[in-house]
């Protein structure tokens, strides 16, 4: 079993990969659509941050995808690998509505902060002339 000091050096080891990978993904999706790039960029993040308890004596996590993914190789099909599965899909559905809804607003901000247009210049008139 891992001490204070390696359990928190592992977790930030795993952070600052984390971190890159989730930046990857942030600027490779930036060609997509939109709806497609905030859906991509909403479950990377749950994917790659989001803990899973492992040890409840301990009171240690470890990253929901690992586990998962170790359940699945280990063949257990106890409700653990249930468990993280739904806690991963329902977080990733609330980010991404969180991400929309936020996208939206934000949308709606900037729109309300623009000026009006301007009206469209006078027929026959050019700046630097003088009006008689």
């Amino acid at each position: 079993m891992l001490d204070e000091h390696d359990y928190q050096m592992a977790w930030s080891i795993y952070l600052i990969c984390a971190g890159v990978m989730w930046l990857s993904v942030w600027r490779l999706s930036r060609h997509l659509w939109f709806w497609v790039a905030d859906i991509s960029r909403a479950f990377s993040a749950v994917a790659l941050f989001m803990p899973f308890r492992h040890d409840d004596e301990a009171g240690q996590t470890a990253p929901a995808l690992f586990m998962l993914a170790f359940e699945w190789i280990a063949g257990n099909t106890g409700s653990g690998w249930a468990e993280v599965a739904i806690q991963l899909l329902l977080s990733g559905i609330g980010a991404t509505i969180v991400l929309l809804l936020a996208r939206w607003l934000w949308s709606l901000w900037i729109k309300r902060a623009q000026p009006a247009a301007s009206p469209p210049p006078t027929p026959g008139f050019k700046p630097g002339q003088r009006s008689r």
